[in-house]
C-alpha cells in the first residue's frame, strides 16, 4: 500500500476519520473504526440537538425530558448518520474504480458541490428513516404530526440545507489545504533531488576520468549514457506532471550509465505498449526503485543480474512493475543504507500520500524465482 496499515486503537480512528469523506474501494482500517465515525457524529449531534430543543423549552433540569430528548434526537441523528455512511459505501461498491478516482481527483468546488449534494440526499433520507423507525418504537404516529405541523418539516430542511453548505465549504478547504501540501511535498523532493543530482554528477565523472587512459571506448560510451540521463532528468525536475514515456527514456538512459559502470553485470529490460507512453503520472516515481533495486539488489551480487521493466492500463489504472533478480529484500535488509537510497521508497510513498491519499499504492514483495518486485499501482487522474 502507499502508506503502511495503522496499528494502535487512536492511528486507526484518525485513519478511519480522514478517510470517510472520500470515495475509495481498499482501505487500510477494520469495519469497526469505520463505524465509530458515524456512531460519534451521530452521539455529537443527538447531544446538541437535546440541549437546543430543551433550552428553548427551559427544560434544561428536567431529568424526564432529558431523557425523551436524548432517545428521540439519538435515534433519528443515528439514522442519519449511518445512512449517510451506508451511501458512501455503497457508492464505493457500484462505481468502477477509475469514476472513483475522477471523483477524488477534483479538489475544486465541483467536488464540494458533489459531497454536499449528496450529503443532502442523504441526510432527509436519514431522516425519514429515523422518523419512521421512532414512530414504530414509541408506537405512535409521527407523520401525522409531522404533517401537521409543516414548519417543523421547512425548520428541518432548512437547518439541513446550512448544515450541508458548511460541510461543503469545510470539505472544498480541506482539499486546497492538501493541494498546497502536495506542492510544499513536491518542492521537498525537488530539493532534495537538486541536492543528490551533484554526487552522482561527481561520481560518475570521476569515473570516466579513470576510464579514459585504460578504456576509453567504454569511457565513450558512458559519458554519452551519462549526457542522455542529464537531458532526459533535467527536464523531469522542472514539471509537477509527467508522461510514463518520458520516465521509460530517463530510465533507460539511467540503465545504460549503469551498465556501463557494472561492466555488463547488469542486463536490463523495458518491455511497455508504445501506446501508453503518453500515460499521465508524477515525474521521477520510476527512478528510486531503479536505484533501489541495483544499489541493494543486483550491485552487490557478484555475477549481477537483470532489471526488467513493465506496465500496463487497466480499469482506469496505470500499473508498474519493476523487478531484478539480485539478492532480495531480506539481503538489503541487512546491507547497511547509503546516500539517499535509505529514504528512497518513503519519499515515493510521501508523494504518492499528498498527491492520490489512498487511491495510490507502492508495494515491495519478494519474487518467488529469487529477487524483489516492486510495484506502482496510480490512478489516471491527479489530485
Amino acid at each position: 500500500m502507499n502508506t503502511p496499515a495503522p496499528t494502535s486503537i487512536p492511528q486507526q480512528l484518525r485513519q478511519a476519520w480522514r478517510l470517510s469523506w472520500k470515495l475509495y474501494k481498499q482501505r487500510d482500517v477494520p469495519l469497526w473504526a469505520q463505524l465509530c465515525v458515524p456512531l460519534s457524529i451521530a452521539l455529537l449531534v443527538g447531544l446538541a440537538l437535546s440541549v437546543a430543543g430543551l433550552a428553548n423549552r427551559h427544560q434544561l433540569g428536567d431529568a424526564r425530558a432529558w431523557a425523551w430528548a436524548l432517545f428521540e434526537n439519538l435515534v433519528i441523528a443515528g439514522c442519519v448518520s449511518l445512512v449517510i455512511f451506508a451511501g458512501y459505501r455503497a457508492l464505493e461498491r457500484l462505481l468502477p474504480e477509475s469514476t472513483l478516482d475522477r471523483i477524488n481527483a477534483d479538489r475544486g468546488w465541483r467536488a464540494a458541490l458533489l459531497h454536499g449534494g449528496l450529503n443532502l440526499v442523504l441526510v432527509v433520507l436519514g431522516f425519514f428513516i429515523g422518523l419512521s423507525l421512532l414512530g414504530t418504537l414509541l408506537q405512535i404516529d409521527l407523520w401525522t404530526r409531522l404533517l401537521n405541523k409543516p414548519a417543523v418539516l421547512q425548520e428541518f430542511l432548512l437547518t439541513s440545507l446550512v448544515a450541508t453548505t458548511a460541510a461543503s465549504l469545510i470539505f472544498w478547504w480541506r482539499e486546497r489545504r492538501q493541494a498546497e501540501a502536495l506542492r510544499a511535498t513536491e518542492a521537498q523532493f525537488k530539493a532534495l533531488q537538486a541536492q543528490i543530482e551533484p554526487h552522482f554528477l561527481f561520481n560518475t565523472l570521476a569515473h570516466v576520468h579513470c576510464l579514459m587512459d585504460e578504456e576509453p571506448l567504454r569511457a565513450k560510451q558512458m559519458l554519452e549514457s551519462f549526457t542522455d540521463y542529464l537531458r532526459s532528468s533535467l527536464g523531469q525536475l522542472r514539471r509537477e506532471d509527467g508522461k510514463l514515456g518520458e520516465e521509460l527514456d530517463l530510465a533507460q538512459a539511467y540503465l545504460q550509465l549503469m551498465q556501463t559502470r557494472m561492466d555488463q553485470r547488469l542486463r536490463f529490460e523495458i518491455e511497455v505498449d508504445p501506446a501508453l507512453r503518453g500515460t499521465p503520472m508524477p515525474p521521477l516515481l520510476l527512478q528510486p526503485l531503479l536505484e533501489n533495486a541495483i544499489h541493494h539488489g543486483l550491485e552487490p551480487k557478484a555475477e549481477g543480474g537483470c532489471l526488467r521493466i513493465h506496465a500496463r492500463q487497466q480499469d482506469g489504472r496505470l500499473d508498474i512493475c519493476v523487478e531484478d533478480d539480485g539478492l532480495g529484500l531480506e539481503a538489503a535488509a541487512r546491507r547497511p543504507r547509503r546516500g539517499s537510497n535509505g529514504i528512497a521508497l518513503d519519499n515515493i510513498r510521501a508523494r504518492l500520500q499528498s498527491r492520490y491519499g489512498q487511491a495510490a499504492r507502492l508495494s515491495l514483495e519478494p519474487r518467488p524465482q529469487g529477487g524483489t518486485m516492486a510495484r506502482l499501482n496510480l490512478p489516471l487522474y491527479r489530485t
